[in-house]
């Protein structure tokens, strides 16, 4: 099937249709990074979850969007950068909307 980066990826014709129908930046780390975070964090803005499990919350989360972006690269779907970009802009998609909304402290 695919391989799990450029060193190992074998590119045939009817895989290469598939990489180049995806690209930057990886939509899919970008979504689960925004509403992943953003769940959290408005699970801690509406105190539904008490303030010590917020470690413990980010950090899974955090696990949670590299093991998207990692299985896309995985499937020879993205590269690191795609992965990369995506997550960057889902920080400043995050960011600017809890800048918008005020929820943020």
């Amino acid at each position: 099937m695919f391989g799990c980066c450029a060193e190992t990826c074998h590119i045939t014709d009817s895989n290469r249709l598939l990489l180049q129908e995806y690209g930057l930046p990886s939509s899919h780390t970008m979504n689960s990074l925004c509403l992943n975070f953003f769940v959290v964090h408005y699970l801690f803005d509406k105190h539904l979850v008490p303030a010590e499990w917020a470690p413990a919350l980010y950090f899974g989360t955090a696990v949670w969007v590299a093991w998207v972006g990692l299985a896309r690269v995985y499937m020879g779907l993205h590269t690191p950068i795609d992965i990369g970009a995506g997550a960057l802009l889902g920080i400043l998609v995050l960011v600017f909307y809890l800048a918008v909304d005020g929820t943020t402290t």
